[in-house]
């Protein structure tokens, strides 16, 4: 699954109009993806990007959520440095300045309590 089929399963996944059978076929596609290896190195791009959608944020966000507290076991030290860096350059960056809603920024403080 390439970036953008990732991107528009995620967007069908939190759509609440889309027809249920499709809407489970991207929630099936979505937490596949969730569970593959590459899904951190992902999500972390995400994070670097400007202006990034809120319902995928919020999903880059609940990834992270579930995979950091393994993840963090497997990582050196600088990745973990250069992880946390992330977090606050994405707080002082998207959080702060930026009228994000309420529900993704509760999803992001959820992330930095893991």
């Amino acid at each position: 699954m390439n970036d953008a089929e990732l991107l528009g399963a995620v967007r069908v996944a939190y759509d609440q109009t889309v027809d249920p059978k499709l809407k489970a076929q991207a929630e099936q596609c979505v937490s596949q993806f969730q569970k593959s290896p590459e899904c951190w190195s992902f999500c972390v791009g995400q994070l670097r990007k400007a202006r990034v959608d809120p319902v995928i944020l919020f999903w880059v966000l609940s990834a992270l959520v579930q995979l950091t507290p393994k993840r963090f076991s497997e990582i050196s030290e600088q990745e973990k440095g250069q992880f946390q860096d992330l977090l606050l350059d994405f707080l002082a960056r998207e959080i702060a300045p930026q009228a994000l809603p309420q529900w993704v920024k509760n999803k992001f403080a959820q992330l930095l309590v893991v």
